[in-house]
């Protein structure tokens, strides 16, 4: 039940492509992006993260300047957990699909060439959760564990190829605001995230 406003917020990203109109046509594109991230569990710790991820989005025109963007996105953060030096080592990996609705503003300082600032808010499912102790051999998993919501900022460099191609490349930041997780899971929170992205586009 707690993945439910999850599920509608797909529902209303997946409305609104199937109404697109040619006034509101914009670019498909695709995104991988790599940085590092801060997690916090129940306030028991505190960790840097390597975060990793990728997906599929549209950009529908609102005017000269102006967009929406939305996605569905990849992300994968891993980290060792803290543990005392006599315990077995402990790494973490938790899988979310991610879903940005932004608002972008973008400047055209040449015929190709734009430089562009999206913000905006997410929500996200950790559809699962892996913790492995390789001393041991031995894992444990947690299959949709909760969702979390917060705010994002990307801010970035576009050129345009072709009529049709585009390339793509920037910097992202988020953090979540709240998060609603099972109870069999410790809360996850993503205190931070910065990322570098590379995108490709294509208007069809």
């Amino acid at each position: 039940m707690k993945n439910n406003l999850f599920y509608f917020v797909l529902f209303i990203t997946l409305n609104i492509c199937s109404q697109e109109s040619l006034t509101t046509k914009g670019d498909y594109f695709a995104n991988y992006f790599f940085g590092n991230a801060t997690i916090e569990s129940d306030n028991n710790y505190k960790v840097n993260a390597n975060a990793v991820g990728g997906g599929l989005g549209k950009e529908f025109i609102l005017s000269k300047q102006l967009s929406l963007i939305a996605a569905f996105e990849y992300l994968r953060i891993q980290y060792a957990i803290p543990v005392r030096a006599s315990s077995s080592p402990l790494f973490q990996v938790n899988n979310f699909i991610k879903v940005p609705f932004l608002l972008r503003y973008g400047d055209e300082f040449t015929e190709k060439a734009t430089i562009y600032a999206e913000t905006g808010m997410y929500i996200a499912s950790l559809y699962k959760v892996k913790v492995e102790s390789i001393a041991l051999n031995s894992s444990r998993k947690e299959n949709n564990a909760g969702y979390s919501f917060g705010m994002q900022l990307n801010l970035g460099f576009k050129y345009q190829l072709s009529d049709i191609y585009s390339f793509g490349f920037g910097l992202n930041s988020q953090a979540d605001l709240f998060q609603s997780y099972k109870d069999s899971v410790p809360e996850i929170k993503i205190v931070e995230l910065y990322s570098f992205q590379l995108r490709i586009g294509a208007n069809l």
